[in-house]
């Protein structure tokens, strides 16, 4: 069943030497409740400027985005932005930087529950709860920001390109964490990636776009089993996977 449905979504942009840009071209979308659908495509052909449109940072020229068939603007989504630094409080410890996602300031056995879920190296996330974001690595800043959309339950969460200024060892064991935390979860997830091993290894679908004006080129699916190891990159059955979706993405002219 449709949990997420985009159709005919257009977006332009206003040129400075006149006219229209056209970034988004009558793109069509549908994503199943509790799916994970990663969107890989050519860099600046609008995988962010979609995020912003369904979280409702940007406006469309056309179309419709709809939740379980009510418009978007009547349900919660909660958007992660690349650089953690972007969205968190410095005067703010670790525990206040996610509390302020609940209306209730009396959770704290909430957020006490989902931070000793999420592991770090060892240590849960609750056991940096007292620390500001000056004293935390900037993974442990985007864990705390995922972790604070996760308390504000939205319907979607939309994370645009959040492990990308990782190093490679840290982004692996973020993509872990965020699967973990999924799973206990089932949140309905849309993250765009420009790391095509990151995109298959997340996903249930790879959502392939092209370039400018952006419409959906390919819908692949990822049949790997869950739970998922790093190891699995290694198998056959995830490099034929990483094969369709490098096929689709160099037919893009």
């Amino acid at each position: 069943m449709t949990f997420l449905q985009i159709r005919n979504l257009v977006k332009e942009f206003q040129r400075v030497e006149g006219g229209q840009l056209r970034v988004l071209d009558n793109l069509d979308l549908d994503i199943r409740k509790g799916e994970f659908v990663t969107i890989f495509g050519p860099n600046g052909c609008g995988k962010t400027t979609l995020l912003k449109i369904i979280s409702g940072f940007e406006k469309p020229n056309d179309g419709t985005i709809t939740i379980r068939n009510s418009p978007i603007e009547r349900t919660k989504s909660y958007l992660v932005l690349q650089s953690p630094d972007d969205s968190v409080f410095n005067w703010m410890n670790t525990i206040q930087n996610i509390a302020i996602a609940l209306p209730n300031k009396d959770k704290e056995q909430e957020i006490s529950n989902l931070l000793e879920k999420i592991q770090v190296g060892g240590k849960t996330l609750l056991e940096f709860g007292s620390y500001y974001p000056y004293q935390l690595s900037g993974s442990l800043k985007q864990l705390m920001v995922i972790a604070r959309a996760i308390l504000f339950n939205p319907d979607l969460l939309l994370l645009d390109e959040p492990f990308s200024s990782l190093d490679f060892k840290t982004a692996m064991q973020m993509e872990d964490n965020l699967l973990q935390v999924w799973k206990k979860t089932k949140k309905t997830v849309l993250f765009v990636s420009h790391n095509v091993d990151e995109a298959v290894y997340l996903a249930d679908k790879v959502v392939v776009l092209s370039n400018q004006p952006t419409k959906v080129k390919k819908e692949i699916t990822v049949n790997l089993f869950r739970p998922r190891k790093q190891g699995m990159k290694l198998t056959a059955e995830f490099q034929k996977t990483k094969g369709k979706v490098l096929n689709c993405f160099s037919e893009i002219q």
